[in-house]
């Protein structure tokens, strides 16, 4: 079983001398996991570090609040927000197209009245912006990078990825809260630690792969002469 979001801040504080929430508050301690989280994910080719959400839109609405319309907490940190796709009548997406709000201010003067399918939006922190100005109901995918505040905003407790790996994102949270306090040999050995169970962890993830291809079926090959 995976480690729960909960779990995980518990085992920081205690790799950093068993500390309490009092010592350590929660956010403190999202903020170590995620740049440990954050570092593994971009190393290494995880699928389960992308989170999908989606809202409908409303004819003639242009403008849509992501932290209201994807049920946040609070607003998308920008490192999560990885970008959307719109879906047509027939099923099929379409990705939507980052633009300017200098671009989108020279279509209004030239059609103002325009309605369709969006093609088009423009990002004011966690406002978009629509282009045209939808005329029906459309879905909206928003793709986002997994992260703690996502975890947390959309009541994910747990990060997706394989269970070994949760583990080595909290040994990357241990590593960065003893650097960060100056405890630079504490953090070496932590360190030391992390590597050569990302090397273990590699080696295995690689035979389960290479395990799979294979399960349930009987090759069959002649004899070498």
């Amino acid at each position: 079983m995976s480690l729960t979001l909960q779990q995980m801040r518990d085992l920081v504080r205690e790799g950093l001398g068993g500390l309490d929430e009092q010592d350590m508050k929660d956010p403190s301690v999202d903020r170590l996991l995620n740049l440990s989280f954050w570092e593994l994910t971009s190393k290494f080719p995880f699928e389960e570090k992308n989170l999908r959400s989606e809202f409908v839109t409303v004819a003639g609405t242009e403008n849509y609040s992501l932290a209201t319309e994807i049920e946040t907490a609070g607003s998308i940190e920008m490192e999560a927000f990885q970008g959307m796709s719109v879906v047509d009548d027939e099923g099929k997406a379409h990705s939507l197209q980052r633009a300017t709000e200098t671009w989108l201010e020279t279509q209004y003067s030239t059609a103002a009245t325009f309605r369709g399918m969006p093609e088009y939006y423009v990002r004011r922190d966690d406002v978009i912006r629509f282009w045209p100005v939808p005329d029906d109901v459309y879905t909206i995918r928003v793709l986002l990078l997994r992260s703690l505040d996502t975890m947390v905003y959309l009541s994910v407790e747990q990060t997706g990825l394989p269970r070994e790996w949760d583990e080595l994102t909290v040994e990357g949270a241990i590593t960065r809260g003893h650097y960060y306090n100056q405890d630079y040999k504490l953090a070496q050995q932590a360190e030391n630690f992390r590597v050569m169970k990302i090397r273990t962890a590699q080696s295995t993830q690689a035979k389960e792969e290479e395990d799979s291809r294979f399960a349930g079926l009987i090759v069959q090959h002649e004899a070498p002469e």
